[in-house]
This record gives C-alpha cells, structure tokens and sequence, in this order.
C-alpha cells in the first residue's frame, strides 16, 4: 500500500476485494465490544436528531448544512450497526461435506478477526473466503464479495468524516461566537457541532473499513449539491443561510466555494487516508510481536 497508489482512476470507484474489512474492527477487540460500539453510536445519533427535530419542527431546519450532514451521519452509524450484527452473527452456508475432515469449532467464524490491513488477511484468515466446517463434517462458507449495501456504507462514510469536521470547525470559528445559546439548546447544539466530529474519529479509528484519496470526489460532489440547493433557496425567496453564502454579497461565496473544493475537502480526505495508513501500521507492528 503505497500514497502513489492512491492516484490510480480506478480508486474512485468503490471495488474491493475483502468484504471482512466493513464489518470488522481494526484491533483484536472482543466482538461484543465492537458491536456495543456500533449499537451505541447508530441509537445516540438516531436520538440526538429525534431531539433535535422535535425542538425545531420546522421545514426551514432541513435547510442547513449541519442538518443534511447529522442526518447522514445517523443513516451510516445505523447501516454500520446493522452490517456489524448480521455479519457477525449470520449462519454459513453449507457446500459440502466430508466424513474425514476435522471438525471445527463453529464460534470461531463469529470472532472478530482483528488486526485487518489492505493487503494483509485478518488472523484466523478471512470468514468471507475460507470455508468452515459444522458438526457434521460439512463446509460451509460466507458468501464472497462486497455487497451494495457495504458500498453505500462506504460513501456515506466518506461524505460524514469530511463534512462533520467541516461543520466543526465552520460552526465554531466563525458562527458559535454571535450566537446566544441557550441551556435548553446546549445539549443539541453539542450533539450536531461538536460530538459528531469525534465519533467520526472514534469510527475511523477502530474500523477496518479503508480510506481513498481519491474519494474525497464524493464529499465534493455532496458540498456542490449543497451550494446548489442554497442557490436555489435564495432565489425562490431571498433566504441567506450561510452568511458565507450570501450571494448578494458575491465576494463571499467566491471564495467560500473554490476554497472547499480545492483546497479543505481534498486537505481533510488526506488526512483521514494519513489517519487510517497509520492505524493499519500500528496494527499490523502490532501483531508482528504478538
């Protein structure tokens, strides 16, 4: 796995040969903990945006930036969770049988495989492709490859890392300090601006899901959906947003909208590659003096 990889075309797309990788912990944690986690950050997010909905039930609140990114941030924390689960606890299909072969124990296709890289199987090789055998002597195997539902865990992921932080950092530099928020809001300004961002962390630490330069073409594709949508809003009804998308000021969104597209969104999908690089390497050291 080399950065120079990373710009080969066929890195846009989203094929990859280890399914494992999207349900699997990067660290040789106990399945049960893996999947508490996964349970936990899909129903926080889940409850977090019910309370937040039901402060402002209002359409205006669909308008923001925050809005859009917490509500897919929640759809991927509860795709993961449910990934996680049925991957975990599905039975194998049986292929064959052989009355000679040694049995072994079933629960070991349950176990978290830890210690995953790129291009490296997981200890205990990977459930998706080697087969296992039941009581009976029969083997029986995972079906292979990387399902549309993996898939779509993937871009989703790819558009909340980036743009949770973007809202982080936007809403905190340049928003947060004008506004009065009041005791009743703190809890849901938190949970939108601020607890977001670290349970991206927390997801791109421990997961064994990989990371794509070359994906930050999603976030991007997501931002300019988003500035086209604020356009269209002005126009209709002359709604500022964003102070940073006021178009009758234009100097503002020209320098907001190239600055995101050139320089944050690919700056912040690099450091999330730097991020997850580094986690494979202090796994895979890891394992070699274990």
């Amino acid at each position: 796995m080399s950065f120079r990889d990373e710009f080969q075309l066929k890195k846009i797309g989203l094929s990859y040969d280890n399914p494992d990788h999207f349900f699997s912990c990067q660290w040789k944690w106990p399945s049960a903990a893996y999947i508490f986690i996964r349970v936990f950050l899909s129903l926080y997010t889940t409850g977090a945006l019910i309370a937040v909905c039901a402060m402002n039930a209002t359409y205006t609140l669909l308008q923001y930036l925050t809005v859009w990114t917490y509500i897919l941030l929640t759809l991927h924390f509860i795709l993961t969770a449910v990934i996680t689960v049925f991957h975990h606890f599905r039975r194998p299909r049986k292929v064959s049988c052989t009355e000679n072969q040694h049995i072994k124990d079933e629960s070991k296709s349950r176990e978290n495989r830890g210690f995953v890289g790129e291009k490296m199987e997981p200890i205990g090789k990977s459930i998706s492709e080697t087969p296992e055998t039941d009581r009976k002597g029969c083997k029986t195997e995972l079906v292979n490859g990387v399902t549309w539902y993996m898939k779509l865990s993937w871009l989703l992921s790819n558009i909340v890392q980036v743009f949770s932080v973007i809202v982080t950092v936007v809403y905190f530099s340049a928003i947060y300090p004008t506004l009065h928020v009041s005791n009743s809001e703190l809890v849901n300004d938190t949970n939108m601006h601020a607890i977001n961002t670290i349970f991206v962390l927390v997801d791109a630490a421990i997961c064994a899901r990989p990371v794509r330069f070359l994906h930050f073409v999603y976030p991007l594709i997501y931002g300019l959906v988003y500035i086209g949508f604020s356009v269209v809003v002005y126009g209709v009804s002359g709604t500022v947003i964003y102070n940073v998308l006021d178009y009758s000021q234009p100097l503002y969104p020209s320098i907001t909208v190239p600055g995101l597209a050139i320089l944050v969104i690919p700056l912040l999908q690099l450091a999330f590659y730097g991020l997850y690089s580094l986690r494979v390497y202090i796994s895979t050291r890891f394992q070699k003096h274990t």
